[in-house]
């Protein structure tokens, strides 16, 4: 049987083209366009001790296809030998490599009988503190397709550290081992039993893993048993975590002194309207736009406190790498949080020589990308060129948001007669110029850049959007907002 790489339809082994979506049912790995649907798969462990003997876990994967060949999705683990609940799935497909980050709710040990225990039980066996079950450690995928609807690789939980109440850590052992998952359809709300039932397809084919000295052991994707009342503490290695852009339209009140005609102080309500942005990192969309809301409206104390109201959120997700002059790096947004604001205390936001008064979109169009920085400096004009900061010594992180396009204005019929000088007329939530604001409109992508001024930094992303469907969109640069994590 043939399996079509885009639908999942399944044809005799003669047939050329799938009836339904035209695509080819070749069977090679570059043929597969998206990796949306459902995928059956089994993992297993190459590290020594218990987790040797531990029978290959079968999974299934539920995908959705985003933008720039980002994805996201679910999984759940087959009983008995997987971890309970669902987990989420991150990543990046580019045919024929795909990887991905899994992380499962609640994270388990493994104990040398072979049982499993939650990571919060043994804490608490071994004397520690542990007020709630902790989620697994994130597990980093790696897969290459053999064909168009099978692929295999490795996956392995790094080392690090995760700190918990009354000041303790615990230490994260770098487990690995090897997978295979097999395309079953694009159907995401089906349910299919089968698949592999080895992790691997050709094990010819996978790469020697490297087994560490033999220590305690996790079970997937739980971490390693701490040490009692370890308060040991060190950088954490890189963990993928998305990113997303909040702008908020909102109306404040709060009652303000301001003179009255008699000359005198007096307390009145004063209501105005305006825009309130954030970078928030971590978590899914639903538990990134709470916390941003949370932000706009914070508990207050006092009496006169201030009321907010938010009437309209734009959100976008970033892409996750930091662009810089010296080629693409991993977005780990922890540390870019301290370095961005290291910056802008030593740096003004609205110091000239960044260059936010630029028309970006007129000086680095769409579709012309110049070869190089020099060139991109020579092709400016004279007034333009002379007040950026061209030191390649001097460099900052701008936000670059990438602008949906403008919506053509209806104006329904029942509207063009009406007396648009009417008083009574409904308006609009938010202020007229609020609402239309660039900060305000909707947005596809949103990017960090690390550059010499905004010119480059546009210039930067445009190299990287010129292959994808937001190469002719509008952008806006922006100076870095706030960054705040999910908790």
């Amino acid at each position: 049987m043939k399996t079509c790489p885009y639908c999942g339809k399944q044809y005799p082994d003669d047939a050329v083209v799938c009836a339904i979506d035209g695509e080819a049912l070749s069977r090679s790995a570059v043929d597969r366009k998206s990796i949306a649907g459902v995928w059956r798969g089994v993992y297993g462990y190459v590290a020594p001790g218990p987790l040797a003997k531990m029978k290959p876990v079968p999974f299934t994967l539920k995908l959705e296809q985003g933008w720039l060949g980002h994805f996201t999705g679910k999984v759940t683990e087959d009983a008995p030998e997987g971890i309970p609940g669902t987990g989420v799935i991150d990543g990046h497909f580019k045919s024929p490599t795909v990887e991905f980050t899994k992380q499962m709710p609640v994270g388990y040990v493994v104990r040398t009988d072979g049982s499993k225990i939650t990571l919060r039980e043994h804490i608490l066996t071994q004397g520690g503190k542990c007020e709630r079950e902790l989620p697994s450690a994130s597990i980093e995928y790696e897969g290459t397709f053999l064909d168009a609807n099978r692929v295999q690789g490795t996956w392995v939980i790094k080392p690090q550290q995760i700190p918990i109440s009354g000041g303790q850590s615990i230490t994260i052992a770098e487990t690995s081992g090897i997978w295979c998952a097999e395309f079953i359809t694009a159907d995401i709300k089906a349910s299919p039993n089968g698949g592999p039932t080895e992790p691997y397809f050709d094990k010819s084919l996978l790469p020697e893993p490297e087994i560490e000295p033999e220590v305690e052991v996790q079970a997937n994707p739980a971490p390693a048993v701490p040490e009692r009342n370890d308060t040991t503490s060190s950088k954490q290695d890189y963990v993928p975590m998305n990113g997303y852009l909040f702008i908020a339209g909102v109306t404040q009140s709060q009652v303000l002194p301001s003179r009255s005609r008699g000359g005198q102080m007096v307390d009145t309500l004063q209501t105005w309207d305006g825009c309130a942005s954030a970078i928030i990192y971590g978590g899914d969309p639903e538990q990134a736009q709470r916390r941003f809301e949370a932000w706009c409206q914070p508990v207050q104390e006092g009496e006169h406190q201030a009321a907010v109201i938010i009437k309209r959120i734009v959100a976008a997700q970033f892409v996750d790498q930091l662009f810089t002059e010296a080629g693409d790096q991993p977005l780990y947004w922890p540390k870019i949080s301290e370095q961005v604001n290291d910056l802008l205390q030593a740096t003004s936001v609205d110091d000239f020589e960044q260059g936010y008064w630029v028309d970006i979109n007129q000086a680095v169009p769409p579709g012309k990308i110049s070869p190089d920085i020099e060139s991109l400096k020579r092709e400016l004009p004279e007034e333009i060129r002379s007040g950026l900061n061209w030191s390649p010594d001097r460099k900052f992180y701008f936000l670059v948001s990438v602008l949906s396009p403008r919506p053509l204005p209806v104006l329904p019929a029942d509207r063009l007669e009406a007396d648009t000088t009417n008083p009574d007329a409904e308006k609009p939530d938010l202020d007229g110029f609020v609402a239309t604001l660039p900060e305000m409109r909707d947005k596809e992508a949103a990017g960090l850049v690390e550059a010499r001024n905004s010119v480059v930094a546009a210039w930067l992303w445009r190299k990287y959007a010129v292959d994808t469907r937001l190469a002719v969109n509008e952008i806006k640069i922006d100076p870095c907002c706030s960054f705040i994590p999910v908790e």
